[in-house]
Order: C-alpha cells, then structure tokens, then sequence
C-alpha cells in the first residue's frame, strides 16, 4: 500500500538545499539566501512556514500546529529578534503562536470574523 509519508521528501523541494537543524519534526529547505521554507514534514496537512532573515529582525510567517518545537528551528537558523505574523487563524497557523507572544503580529480578517471566530477567540485568550 502505497502512502504520502513513502514520498518523502516532497518532490518540489528536490531543487532546494536542505538545511541541517536540530528538531527533527521539521525539515527545513533554502528557496534563496534569507529565505527558508520550513516544513512540518510528518504529519499529511504538509505545512509549510516561510522565514525570512535580515541583518538586524527576522519574519516568521505562520507557527505551524505546535507538535514540534517551531522555536527551536528558529534558534537554529539565526539569532536575530523575530517578528511573527500568522496568513490565518486556523490551528495550523498558529499551533506554536505561544513561543511568539512578545512578538506576533495579529491580523484578523473577514474570514477570521465570519469562519473562525471561535478558534480566533480562543487563540487570543492564550496568548
């Protein structure tokens, strides 16, 4: 029987380097010298974070599902402050929001109102 885990790593990142960090939920891949794709590999939604590094701050877009230490991944891959900004309110989107609070930044949306507003509320009380 054929499964999505057998085909790991996804093809579309065959083109990218694959960079070695020290949480092993996550992989993480170089799409250009700042900028790295971060990917919660063994799990099937397959999500996928961006950060991207600058000299003095750093932009983590979306936190993942908080199975694996999003955090961690961070640390290992620069030690400039960080800036988080989550796409959306779903769980996995803002799963590892916790690590951040000092620094997210929080943008709701229509389809935060009208769609998620339960999740949206109940992400805001914890952090």
């Amino acid at each position: 029987m054929s499964s999505w885990f057998n085909n790991l790593p996804c093809l579309q990142y065959s083109s990218f380097q694959r960079i070695s960090i020290s949480e092993s939920w996550f992989q993480v891949y170089a799409i250009h010298p700042i900028v790295f794709a971060i990917h919660e590999t063994y799990q099937h939604l397959e999500i996928i974070s961006y950060l991207i590094v600058g000299p003095k701050k750093s932009l983590l877009i979306d936190t993942e599902m908080d199975i694996g230490n999003i955090e961690k991944v961070f640390n290992d891959l620069t030690a400039v402050s960080l800036t988080g900004i989550k796409t959306r309110t779903q769980h996995d989107h803002v799963g590892d929001n916790w690590h951040f609070e000092q620094s997210l930044i929080d943008f709701e949306c229509e389809l935060s109102r009208n769609n998620d507003h339960a999740l949206f509320t109940e992400a805001h009380k914890k952090i």
